[in-house]
């Protein structure tokens, strides 16, 4: 049994619903500028793409 120690990141919930968009076949090629939220430029490498 899995147990969830935290809670998830908004971070990681846009990456798992971006994931799965793509996996859809859903167009995800717009983008948007991070910089415009006050912790926008502390978003990890992994989860840029899915955050913009």
């Amino acid at each position: 049994m899995i147990q969830r120690q935290r809670g998830i990141t908004k971070a990681q919930v846009a990456t798992i619903l971006f994931r799965y968009a793509n996996w859809k076949g859903i167009d995800t090629s717009k983008r948007g500028d991070l910089n415009v939220f006050p912790d926008g430029g502390k978003v990890a490498g992994w989860a840029k793409e899915a955050m913009q």
